[in-house]
């Protein structure tokens, strides 16, 4: 018997996803402009006799707003075109409203972008299954194991399926793990995920691997809300947004050696914009694409420690599945194995992927201090996060008014660790705070270039010297993830202006305890 195939027509694809708040980018950089300067590169030079101005590829990605802070793979091929070119080639990233549903893919296609980076996971969306074999469940489960499958022509051969979308595939990137982090308990076996509500990004394979598991995919809205109020049972992370996004504060039960996916990247170009560069302009960018899938693969999980320490600090509970409870957990998703074997758009990649596991050395367990690790009877855990407000709080001493601060770049590195959740991309710049009757609002100017101010808000309550903040999830802000759901900080007031100490979110550190808050009005 055939087993059936996994995936659906790209017309229903964002039937799923109807959470996902329905944006439409603008792009900045019309086509007309992009030929121009492609055209101009060649011409004489200016009239004053200078060089010729670089060559401009715009880039385009969608990925939470935050540029190439969540891609270094992608940020380190940027910097490698300008270097093997001289600063003759550059590559100019635009930033889009976030989406997820690879809409990065039609944008380039259609000329709107000369190259693109998105999540491999999105392509079986949009209707193109050979990538699924990269997301099977608990299929590539190491960083060794991750660097062989993208640096292995044949495997990666399944890369060439993009280009039935209108697009020309440049590299398939390398990046960190994704894996469980649960509210109530670690999810380790089979028993531990069945009925439990898992938020992820859309994807049809990783839908059927949870299906698989028991468990159902939730998607779209903010993950780090549905946590606090109940309606998700756990999130697929990966050290870097676990961090970013504070989830150590609603889920604080990792699981990581339970691996869902990797989550490589996939670079691609518009095929009409790369034929119209030189050839010494195609050298450089393919071999830049070339030299970043290296690249990707030798540092995917270089700061992996550093973020496990972080979310170790503040609450974070690591628990490890035994050897039995993995096994379980593949003989659960057996089916959907087989099912990629037999169709013959995954057959291919899922049976090199397979041959590469079967030679390659497991991966021992990260390194966990033992106040991080998780022990059976820990779950009280999960009730020591503060309850959000759901409205205007008492006041207290707190000075009401609206306050203001630069963050520089300098700031944001004394806190030893370069995450926070609203300033993905933007953690530098001017900084308005208003408190007034138990209600706040923060927006941020950054000084960062291309990136638009971002505003959210939200209650406050004080008791003595420690204020609670909570965001309003009910509020359409110009930022889809705002800041995190709730809060504490201890206050004092020193010369008119207000003086924190350090947030119960360590990501926030860099907005509370920084610099001085002076009031301004």
């Amino acid at each position: 018997m055939t087993a059936p195939r996994i995936g659906r027509a790209h017309e229903t694809a964002s039937e799923e996803g109807k959470g996902v708040r329905e944006r439409r980018w603008a792009p900045a950089v019309a086509l007309a402009a992009v030929v121009t300067a492609l055209g101009g590169c060649t011409a004489a030079g200016p009239k004053s006799g200078g060089p010729d101005p670089p060559v401009e590829l715009v880039m385009i990605n969608h990925d939470s707003g935050s540029g190439l802070e969540t891609a270094p793979a992608v940020a380190w091929f940027v910097d490698r075109v300008r270097d093997l070119s001289g600063g003759q080639l550059v590559v100019r990233g635009e930033i889009g409203p976030w989406a997820t549903h690879g809409e990065e893919v039609g944008t380039v296609a259609g000329g709107r972008a000369d190259l693109g980076w998105v999540g491999s996971r999105v392509f079986d969306l949009l209707g193109v299954r050979e990538l699924q074999p990269l997301h099977a469940p608990f299929l590539i489960d190491s960083y060794e194991l991750q660097a062989a499958v993208v640096n292995d022509p044949a495997s990666t051969a399944m890369l060439s399926a993009v280009g039935r979308l209108g697009v020309e595939p440049l590299a398939l990137l390398a990046d960190e793990m994704r894996f469980p982090a649960a509210t109530a308990r670690p999810l380790l076996g089979p028993a531990d995920w069945r009925g439990a509500q898992i938020w992820m990004l859309e994807s049809d394979v990783q839908r059927a691997a949870l299906h698989a598991l028991g468990a159902t995919a939730r998607y779209g809205g903010d993950p780090r809300q549905m946590l606090h109020d109940g309606t998700l049972d756990g999130v697929e992370q990966m050290w870097m947004y676990y961090t970013s996004g504070a989830m150590y504060v609603p889920a604080p039960y990792v699981t990581p050696n339970v691996v869902l996916s990797p989550r490589t990247t996939v670079l691609f170009g518009n095929p009409d914009s790369l034929r119209r560069l030189t050839a010494a302009q195609q050298r450089w960018l393919r071999q830049a694409a070339r030299e970043s899938i290296a690249e990707s693969a030798e540092h995917a999980d270089d700061l992996v420690p550093e973020r496990i320490a972080l979310a170790c600090r503040y609450g974070g509970r690591i628990a490890l599945a035994t050897e039995g409870q993995q096994a379980a957990l593949h003989r659960a998703v057996e089916p959907l194995y087989a099912a990629l074997r037999a169709d013959p758009a995954t057959a291919g990649g899922m049976a090199r992927i397979e041959e590469l596991k079967a030679r390659t050395p497991a991966e021992p367990a990260p390194a966990i201090a033992d106040s991080c690790r998780y022990r059976p009877g820990e779950e009280q855990v999960a009730t020591l996060r503060p309850t959000p407000l759901t409205g205007p709080g008492p006041t207290g001493e707190l000075p009401a008014g609206t306050y203001r601060y630069l963050l520089t770049v300098e700031d944001v590195q004394l806190t030893g660790s370069n995450q926070d959740s609203m300033l993905h991309g933007s953690r530098a710049g001017v900084f308005t705070w208003t408190m007034q009757n138990g209600e706040w609002t923060a927006t941020v100017h950054p000084s960062a270039p291309g990136i638009a101010p971002r505003k959210c808000g939200g209650w406050y309550a004080v008791h003595g010297d420690t204020a609670q903040f909570t965001t309003n999830p009910a509020l359409d802000w110009n930022d889809p993830h705002c800041l995190p759901p709730t809060w504490t900080a201890q206050w004092t007031v020193q010369d008119g202006s207000i003086r924190w100490g350090r947030p119960s979110v360590g990501v926030l550190a860099p907005l509370f305890n920084l610099a001085r808050w002076e009031r301004i009005g």
